[in-house]
Order: structure tokens, then C-alpha cells, then sequence
């Protein structure tokens, strides 16, 4: 059996929390260390739910694996397919020969079937990032989280003709329903290395950024956001210019 990280931290707060409970219950020790204990344990659950790096919950990938003088980076872009921005960012991937890898929301892929699939005519890569990418979806139940993700998986494999096994959580977020799901449904969780912020940071700020921290097997989280694409032209020709490579998922050897 593969243990996460959160099982781990469950194991060894639950053996610290018995010797508490024995402590208190012999008088050698107050209440306000076993309070301690839960906060503490409490803060670590939040911080594995929210930061995809830590791979609390389940194996995530955040960055591609090593490769011999080569240096490799995947764009990804989250919340499509948005019928005006989409198009013009195909034409602008297509200008500079690189694929991306797309996580696409079930309800929006739905509604422009037509635009995905010459997407995926093109060679880029589609993805599943749930059914409604709803804020109560991290704290939704297995019944909707399995239905979301397999709705999605359902329009994306219409499409593609082949099983998805690749899936981002709404906000990056992960928590043990969520890694059962996705391990039931033998699919790999996909996160970042490098987070752009283009939801928020624009112009220069957000190309600074970008060109700032990229770094060899990246996995860039980026949106279809029509006035960043400037930028993400600017940073397509810099990333050339040092020497990396854009890369696919499906065309890298993923262990997680």
C-alpha cells in the first residue's frame, strides 16, 4: 500500500493524542496540550488541502521528471474552453510550434465540443478539471466529486477517443476524497511548479514574474485571459531563447 503523507501525520497524531490522553487521564499533564495537538493537526490538514506541492493527500505531480541535457517545460491552461479567447490563443501557440496542455471544465467543454476538438486536432492536450469548478467542490461529497470528474472525463474522451487519466483539482485543492476518487479512477492528479497569478498580475508584472522563476521541468498554471496573451508571447520567445522546450504530459514518462 502506498501511504501519503496525510496518512503518515494521522498515524502519528493519533499514537501523540493516546499517550495524551493517558498523560491527563494519570494527572501528569493539563488539557492544553492535547488542544495543542489538534490545532496543530488541523493546521496541517488545511495546509495539504491548499498548497499542491506538499502532496499531502495523494501523489501529485508538480514538476516533469529529469531529463538529460534537456530542459523542459509544460504551459498548462486551467477554466476553458472560452469560445472568443481560445481560438486566438491556438493561433498564437500555433505561430511558435508549441503544445499546451489544457484543464478543461466539464460544463464549459460542453458547450464548445466543436472548439475542443480542433484542439485536440492541433495535438494539444486536454485534461479534466471537474464538472463545475464550483468553491464548494473541495468539501463536496464522493457521490459529486466521482460524478464531476467522471462526467468531464466522459465529454473529454468523446472527443479524444481514449481514457483521461488526467485530472487538476478546482484551486489546487486536494483532501482524501479527492485522492480516493482519482485513485478508483486510475487517473493522476496534475498541479504546478510555477504559478503565474494572470488572474491577477498583468503586463509586465506578470512577464517578470514568469520569466523571474521559470526553471527547468516546470509546469506553468496559466488561463485563457485574452490580454494576457501578449505576455505569453513575450514569454514563449524567452523561454526559446534560454533553451527550453515545451513538452506535452501524455509525451513525458509521469511516475508519481
Amino acid at each position: 500500500m502506498s501511504w501519503s503523507k496525510h496518512r503518515i501525520i494521522l498515524l502519528l497524531f493519533t499514537l501523540i493524542f493516546l499517550v495524551e490522553l493517558w498523560a491527563y487521564y494519570s494527572g501528569h499533564i493539563c488539557f492544553k496540550p492535547i488542544i495543542l495537538s489538534l490545532f496543530l493537526y488541523s493546521i496541517l490538514l488545511a495546509l495539504g488541502s491548499y498548497f499542491v506541492g506538499m502532496r499531502y493527500y495523494a501523489p501529485m505531480i508538480n514538476r516533469l521528471p529529469k531529463a538529460d541535457n534537456s530542459k523542459r517545460i509544460a504551459l498548462s491552461f486551467d477554466d476553458g474552453p472560452n469560445k472568443t479567447a481560445l481560438p486566438k490563443l491556438l493561433e498564437l501557440l500555433d505561430k511558435h510550434h508549441v503544445k499546451a496542455n489544457f484543464f478543461f471544465i466539464g460544463q464549459n467543454l460542453e458547450r464548445n465540443m466543436n472548439l475542443a476538438k480542433e484542439l485536440h486536432q492541433q495535438g494539444h492536450l486536454i485534461g479534466n478539471h471537474s464538472y463545475f469548478h464550483k468553491s464548494s467542490f473541495p468539501i463536496s461529497s464522493w457521490a459529486i466529486v466521482r460524478n464531476e470528474i467522471v462526467t468531464t472525463n466522459s465529454l473529454i474522451e468523446e472527443i479524444t477517443h481514449k481514457k483521461n487519466v488526467y485530472f487538476r483539482p478546482p484551486f489546487g485543492v486536494s483532501n482524501p476524497i479527492i485522492a480516493k476518487v482519482v485513485k478508483d479512477l486510475n487517473m493522476t492528479m496534475i498541479g504546478w511548479s510555477l504559478r503565474s497569478y494572470d488572474t491577477v498580475k498583468k503586463g509586465d508584472t506578470l512577464f517578470e514574474k514568469l520569466k523571474k522563476n521559470i526553471n527547468d521541468r516546470d509546469i506553468v498554471l496559466l488561463h485563457e485571459i485574452e490580454q494576457n496573451f501578449d505576455v505569453i508571447d513575450k514569454f514563449i520567445e524567452y523561454a526559446k531563447q534560454q533553451g527550453f522546450t515545451f513538452v506535452l504530459l501524455s509525451d513525458i514518462e509521469i511516475k508519481s
